[in-house]
């Protein structure tokens, strides 16, 4: 293999993972992402963890970040009592979320306003993960990995925020 220079690996939204990568059938809203972008995306994850590249994923980067380390995923959130909404199409679903440690917290702080655009999120933790953000449902909605020098996946779309502080931030 060739040496890169990459300053850092950013995994970004789309569609959904193949259920079947955690031992569960596909639900029926599921919009399934191509094969060769979900291979693609899995296979440049592992590399950058063996190369220790800074690594964000947004959206389904969170979610790939948690499926590649062995976690599974809650396939559609509005089958799930009690949770407010975080699929606007539109991308204009607001709400807050609270920050429990991390880097996450030493960046935005306890709590900031994020831009929700899906309907799947992290159910069971992957291995060497921890939850750092939730929304007030309880939705996980950042995960990170301490060991590593920058492994950071948020659920929301911080590019659908402009110039907030936040998007700001992650930058």
């Amino acid at each position: 293999a060739e040496a890169c220079d990459a300053a850092g690996m950013l995994l970004s939204g789309g569609a959904d993972l193949d259920a079947a990568l955690y031992g569960q059938p596909p639900h029926p809203k599921a919009s399934a992402l191509h094969p060769l972008r979900q291979a693609s995306e899995l296979a440049w994850l592992a590399w950058a963890e063996g190369a220790d590249l800074p690594s964000l994923g947004i959206c389904l980067g969170c979610q790939v970040i948690n499926v590649h380390r062995g976690g599974s995923l809650l396939q559609h959130l509005p089958d799930v009592a009690g949770t407010i909404d975080h699929g606007s199409a539109d991308g204009s679903a607001r709400h807050d979320v609270a920050i429990g440690g991390g880097r996450l917290r030493e960046v935005l702080g306890p709590s900031c306003r994020i831009a929700s655009r899906h309907h799947q999120a992290v159910h069971r933790l992957g291995r060497d993960l921890a939850i750092t953000a939730r929304a007030p449902d309880g939705v996980v909605e950042a995960i990170e990995d301490d060991r590593r020098p920058f492994v950071v996946g948020v659920q929301w779309h911080p590019e659908s925020l402009g110039d907030d502080a936040a998007t700001r931030a992650l930058a």
